[in-house]
């Protein structure tokens, strides 16, 4: 199978480990993730896969994608890789949720992930590309 490709722009958002606390008025447990503009990113890498597929890959899925960050004035000349926060599994976490139901079923599917973060160069703007294909058993 071919890979499916597209672009989502925007600065993206990790999807952090899930906290719990108890609310200390009602004594009910509340859970909470602390990544603000999560659910605004994650819907924006659904609306656009949706664009790119017409049917859930039934298998085993591979994934690349690419995570860009605007290059801060204090980066150095040449400086290629984002070495700083967010951590990339966390960014994979939001990415693998998203595609769920669009690419595939279940991010458990995904059995082969390359990933970089890295500094926008020129006139890129920040985002994440991605690419997604179904992969043959029997086949690395």
């Amino acid at each position: 199978m071919s890979y499916v490709e597209f672009n989502v722009l925007g600065d993206p958002k990790p999807q952090g480990s899930m906290r719990a606390f108890t609310n200390p008025k009602t004594g009910r447990p509340i859970l909470t993730s602390a990544s603000k503009g999560l659910p605004a990113w994650r819907r924006d890498i659904k609306e656009e896969a949706v664009n790119h597929f017409d049917a859930l890959i039934d298998g085993p899925v591979g994934v690349w994608a690419e995570f860009r960050f605007t290059r801060p004035k204090s980066a150095k000349k040449g400086a290629t890789w984002k070495i700083s926060t967010p951590d990339l599994d966390k960014l994979v976490r939001s990415l693998l949720d998203a595609l769920t139901g669009v690419a595939y079923q279940d991010d458990a599917r995904v059995a082969r992930l390359i990933v970089r973060k890295r500094l926008t160069e020129g006139d890129e703007q920040p985002g994440v590309l991605v690419r997604v294909e179904g992969l043959e058993h029997g086949k690395r």
